[in-house]
């Protein structure tokens, strides 16, 4: 009973864009441990729209843990899901933010250049 209370109030939906071994650790990172305040409610399926899937699961953060940029509709959909005033992470930003650790596989001269200051 608490569990429901607390999580239709406090948690934060979280909705997967694409799926590879890191997306999946860390889902399985948020269903395991609720106390930091996500909830996974499921992967995309990018052939039905977007912006439904969202909207039924009340989706505020939307991980992309696949590269999107060649793929310019599915840039498009995306684009159109800014009036939702969703959230949009990468895979290796929803690590930092969510789990506040970095996964070895993320780490590369760019990262370090990026994470200096």
């Amino acid at each position: 009973m608490f569990y429901r209370i607390f999580s239709s109030v406090y948690l934060q939906n979280v909705a997967f864009l694409g799926d590879n071994n890191l997306a999946r650790a860390l889902a399985l990172q948020i269903k395991e441990c609720p106390q930091i305040g996500y909830k996974q409610v499921g992967w995309l399926n990018t052939n039905l729209n977007i912006a439904m899937q969202l909207k039924k699961a009340h989706v505020k953060v939307l991980i992309i843990s696949k590269d999107i940029t060649n793929d310019k509709r599915l840039i498009d959909q995306l684009y159109g899901l800014i009036p939702l005033k969703i959230s949009f992470l990468d895979l290796s930003e929803a690590y930092e933010i969510i789990l506040q650790k970095v996964p070895i596989d993320f780490l590369n001269q760019a990262w370090f250049l990026k994470n200096l200051s």
